[in-house]
């Protein structure tokens, strides 16, 4: 049985995805299902009130089922977390699309149905800031349509997709969606926030031990005046942005890195500050993991199939799982279930 399926989720100027990542959406308080629209195989698409969406969800044998969505993470991840539902396969034409066109155009469904010449989604309606329950009967009318209209779509692009895509490329997509959409591992929050805590006093004391003070070490020109003031020649590059000479103050810039073998003490703690307090990536995936898995929540692992250009995956959502430092403490802070 395949369900093609669309949830169309209240948002504002705030609380949006633009802003929040897709699992900080969805585990939000402030979330709210306005309507679903279910297409049991090829059945015309039926789209449900709020009120409805559970019994109409309920009604489904999911055992049976396989969930076709056009970005399947999210619309997986509100079935399992706010509602327990977990179907026997996923199948995303978005991620079918970024297979199918790698280097090519936007992956968006009216992009992806206008390429195989099957129509256009509508205008979205505008309900910024508004609860179903704020809406007008019209307004509800059009909400409804928009999202029927994209149900419809969505599954007729998929089965253009199916001409193409090979069946063992379809149960990778099954996979890489079910790792966000119905998550398993746990986070060793002691051990995270341990991290967490060992990464900031580390920067601390390497501030303390590089003679300047943090406003310095964060200003390019502040710092090229620290290592002139030490002798140094603040190394240069030319910009691929602007084609202009810039400051080679990057980690992996060559001539930055160099200075860490100085024979002066006072060059190589003020570089290794520089490098240290510019690069927030071990607090950051510190803190996500922490948010990931409070509350007893399991960590959804983002990932997007075929997300790179190359075609490997890339990471989403805030962070990306294949990143992980070997041997590092973070990674130990994921673990499995007993």
């Amino acid at each position: 049985m395949l369900v093609t399926l669309d949830i169309e989720s209240y948002y504002d100027q705030n609380y949006t995805l633009k802003k929040l990542s897709t699992s900080e959406y969805i585990r939000d308080r402030r979330f709210e299902a306005m309507c679903v629209g279910i297409k049991i195989d090829k059945a015309k698409a039926i789209v449900y009130p709020p009120e409805e969406i559970k019994a109409a969800l309920k009604k489904i044998d999911w055992e049976k089922a396989t969930l076709l969505c056009h970005h399947t993470h999210f619309d997986g991840l509100i079935l399992s977390h706010l509602f327990g539902i977990v179907p026997a396969r996923y199948a995303c034409t978005l991620s079918n699309s970024r297979a199918l066109t790698p280097k090519g155009p936007r992956n968006d469904l009216n992009s992806v149905a206008e390429r195989y010449k099957l129509g256009n989604k509508l205008q979205m309606p505008d309900f910024e800031g508004r609860h179903w329950s704020d809406l007008t009967e019209e307004e509800r009318d059009n909400v409804a349509d928009y999202c029927g209209v994209d149900v419809e779509l969505c599954y007729k692009v998929y089965q253009e997709q199916l001409k193409e895509m090979p069946a063992e490329e379809l149960d990778l997509v099954n996979i890489t969606v079910r790792m966000f959409a119905d998550p398993v591992l746990e986070c060793d929050l002691p051990r995270a926030k341990k991290e967490l805590e060992r990464e900031i006093a580390h920067k601390k004391l390497l501030v303390s031990k590089s003679g300047v003070d943090l406003d310095t070490l964060m200003s390019n020109p502040k710092f090229a005046a620290a290592l002139a003031k030490l002798g140094i020649s603040p190394p240069t590059k030319v910009s691929k942005t602007t084609g202009k000479e810039a400051f080679a103050f990057a980690k992996t810039d060559e001539d930055l890195n160099i200075l860490l073998a100085y024979p002066d003490k006072k060059v190589v703690a003020l570089v290794k500050a520089r490098i240290a307090v510019k690069s927030t990536i071990g607090e950051t995936r510190a803190q996500r993991l922490i948010w990931l898995g409070s509350n007893g929540n399991k960590l959804p692992v983002y990932l997007k199939y075929c997300g790179a250009h190359t075609t490997r995956w890339s990471g989403s959502d805030g962070m990306n799982f294949q990143n992980f430092k070997r041997g590092g403490a973070l990674r130990k802070c994921i673990k499995a279930p007993k």
